[in-house]
């Protein structure tokens, strides 16, 4: 044959070759999809049924986007190698024309463990170019500038989104791995976690964000003249309706609590923004159940209601993540996400939780948390990008293991799965010794089965609806009462369920210490809830303004009805300390603190007082058969919480301070310094094994209360045998 035969040849080959290898790819799925759900919350679970089989949550997750997918490859093998047959990675949405990235993706990744499913990852929020071509989708900042997000609220984001999401599917659905397509994580906006980046900074005043407050009056308020009645403005129409400017969500008028008349506009726009970026996702949801014939998972990250206002004093209230409530009644979301939190995650420290995390078994679904530390292997950079956590790296292996044994120890108490996240994709799980820890690790996840549902004496309760009662500025407040206060809780040495306010009538019966951390707003259903807690002997710790704000304004007499103490306001500013009566503690709290608060009745238990004023800062009496505890302040030093706790009946796993984790037999405890510990478990036992560091004999036996030497900034394991 010619040259130019066989030129003319190749032209065409190159022509047709994509075609061909589309046809190809989509004709040869061998199987059906499998059919997923998710058992959280109830016997059977915490757990992911595929084909009816039940697998423990515990997946390897690699982000690949850095150009290193090789050395991704590798550890899927090893995670595939250690049994964790559950992955998930990155795989694109068609945002600039027809590409084969993603048929090539995932040929790779389901080549380097051909046992796995895989739950993909997906952007869901535009491509630069897509968004030059439509401007109209972009977010637009108070100064007018335009950004390069798509806005949650634009209609041909949203349409476009949807329509490439179901096409994605439908090619995978007839490919050759159909049959390993377990479900869609949905990515978009700051971090692919769904909160708004300028969130400090500004709200989005696009006009498609405009369009969709005003529709989302007319569905609250249904009419002008309700409309004009919440608002206290007569020319206000639900045609007319703006979102507020800057000014309007600072603005206060007690301390830092809104009028619920005077400044409704701005709460109302709060809501909204969370509303809005919930219904998002709950669509797309939706588009991956329809397009799976409701054969696939749903998952999205949300819900960061302990952790945002840590990243700035208005993150929290303006980053569309206080719709958790809303978003957990979705029938279609199937997994909830998280990082674990990203302040005190080094060795040493709680590793906290970003979201109320035991509401999200409540409502059946599942919690599946990113174990995403910086390892003894990760770098801290990359190509200009420094996460958060760096830091707090591991420098050695036996520092991983210390740091991921203690976050499967927390992710397993609170009956939540996990996955290994290689976050920069830097092979920060590259290491064979590191997995053949993996078989205790799937024990424990087994295990979790055995106790589906977490059954903690003592409830961290935190309110959404109550951020709306503040202006926007909310620091110092929400960051003493939640990002601050968690450290606190989490270290008491006993089991803490973390809850939504709303869900104050479902938690289970086996607490006897609730925290409302920052109760500003309470429902009649949550009062009622309270009583019931009151009656079985329950203690309710109230914090700095309980009940303040209700729909017809501020009202200070509500904090005396609430908490059955005479409650008054004080004339003093500033800074103070408190300074507690029942141990030897003292904290400074910082900042412009107004208003300030005492109790000021004499039938209850002074349990602290003002340096400045000697005047009761904390109080207790008693409620029912229970007891009522009110503070001024919305943080308690631990050893306070910890003699509230053993007066309420709480059982303390660990004397000193410090994380516990309680899965099944296990008893899981992270050290700070080298230290005697002693531990108490609720009923006899026959032995007490400490299998990390491990031990040949025995630590204890016939006892309920051993005592043993611990290491500084270790993860200790023991088996308690009753």
């Amino acid at each position: 044959m010619a040259v130019g035969a066989w030129m003319g040849l190749a032209q065409v080959v190159r022509r047709v070759a994509p075609v061909l290898v589309l046809c190809l790819w989509q004709g040869m799925a061998l199987a059906e999809s499998p059919v997923c759900k998710v058992i959280s919350g109830r016997p059977g679970g915490p757990a992911v049924i595929i084909n009816g089989e039940t697998l423990s949550p515990i997946f390897f997750a690699a982000n690949n986007q850095f150009g290193r997918d090789d050395v991704l490859f590798e550890q899927v093998k090893m995670a595939g190698d250690a049994g964790v047959d559950l992955i998930s990675f990155n795989v694109p949405l068609d945002w600039d024309g027809p590409s084969d990235a993603a048929r090539n993706t995932i040929d790779a990744f389901c080549k380097a463990n051909p046992n796995a499913y895989f739950y993909m990852r997906t952007w869901v929020g535009g491509s630069l170019k897509w968004l030059k071509e439509h401007p109209e989708a972009r977010i637009v900042l108070a100064s007018g500038e335009a950004v390069k997000w798509a806005s949650p609220a634009s209609p041909v984001w949203r349409e476009t989104a949807a329509a490439l999401l179901r096409s994605r599917m439908e090619e995978i659905l007839r490919g050759p791995h159909a049959d390993r397509f377990i479900g869609v994580c949905l990515a978009n906006m700051q971090t692919c976690e769904w909160f708004y980046f300028h969130a400090n900074d500004s709200l989005d005043y696009s006009e498609a964000n405009q369009t969709a407050f005003r529709e989302w009056l007319t569905r609250t308020h249904k009419t002008d003249k309700r409309l004009q009645k919440a608002w206290g403005d007569p020319a206000v129409s639900l045609k007319t309706a703006a979102l507020p400017t800057e000014d309007m969500l600072e603005a206060s008028v007690l301390g830092p609590f809104r009028d619920p008349v005077l400044h409704r506009q701005a709460m109302d726009a709060q809501r909204f923004q969370s509303e809005l970026v919930a219904d998002a996702i709950a669509y797309l949801a939706k588009v991956v159940k329809e397009a799976s014939g409701g054969r696939a998972l749903a998952g999205s990250f949300y819900g960061y209601t302990l952790e945002l206002n840590h990243n700035g004093p208005r993150v929290l209230a303006r980053s569309g993540h206080l719709a958790l409530s809303r978003l957990l009644e979705c029938p279609d979301l199937d997994m909830i996400h998280a990082p674990y939190s990203y302040f005190e995650r080094g060795l040493g420290q709680p590793g906290n939780f970003h979201l109320p995390l035991d509401s999200v078994a409540l409502h059946g679904k599942l919690a599946v948390l990113e174990e995403d530390t910086f390892t003894h292997l990760a770098t801290e950079t990359i190509e200009g990008i420094a996460p958060g956590g760096g830091p707090d790296s591991a420098k050695t292996l036996e520092e991983t293991l210390a740091l991921n044994r203690r976050n499967y120890a927390q992710f397993f108490t609170h009956k939540s799965g996990f996955w290994y996240f290689d976050l920069l994709s830097d092979g920060r799980w590259n290491e064979e010794e590191f997995w053949k820890t993996a078989p205790l690790v799937r024990r424990m996840g087994a295990t979790m089965r055995d106790e589906p549902v977490l059954h903690p004496e003592v409830a961290f309760v935190v309110s959404e609806d109550s951020v709306h009662a503040l202006k926007t500025d909310t620091h110092p407040y929400l960051l003493q009462s939640l990002a601050l206060w968690r450290h606190e809780v989490s270290r008491l040495g006993t089991t803490v369920g973390y809850y939504l306010q709303s869900d104050l009538p479902h938690i289970p019966d086996s607490v006897k210490l609730v925290i409302l951390a920052n109760p500003y707003r309470v429902t009649e259903a949550e009062e009622r809830a309270v009583e019931r807690i009151y009656a079985r002997g329950g203690t309710v710790v109230w914090t700095f303004a309980p009940g303040i704000m209700g729909d017809d304004g501020l009202d200070v007499a509500r904090l005396s009805a609430l908490t059955g103490m005479t409650v008054k306001p004080l004339t003093q500013e500033g800074p103070f300390t408190l300074k507690s009566r029942v141990t030897a503690e003292s904290v400074l709290f910082e900042g412009d603190w107004q208003p300030r608060f005492a109790v000021t009745s004499s039938e209850g238990q002074v349990l602290a007082t003002y340096d400045d004023s000697g005047n009761a800062v904390a109080a207790a009496r008693p409620a029912g058969r229970g007891v009522s505890v009110y503070t001024a302040v919305p943080r308690l030093p631990i050893g306070m919480l910890k003699w509230i706790g053993r007066n309420s009946g709480v059982h303390f796993y660990r004397e000193g301070p410090g994380m516990v984790g309680v899965v099944g037999p296990y008893l899981i405890v992270h050290t700070s310094d080298v230290a005697k510990e002693t531990f108490h478990w609720p009923v006899p036992l026959r032995t007490v094994e400490r299998l990390v560091p491990y031990s040949q004999l025995p630590v204890a036996l016939e006892t309920d209360t051993w005592s043993d030497t611990l290491p500084a900034k270790s993860t200790v394991i023991y088996r308690c045998t009753p």
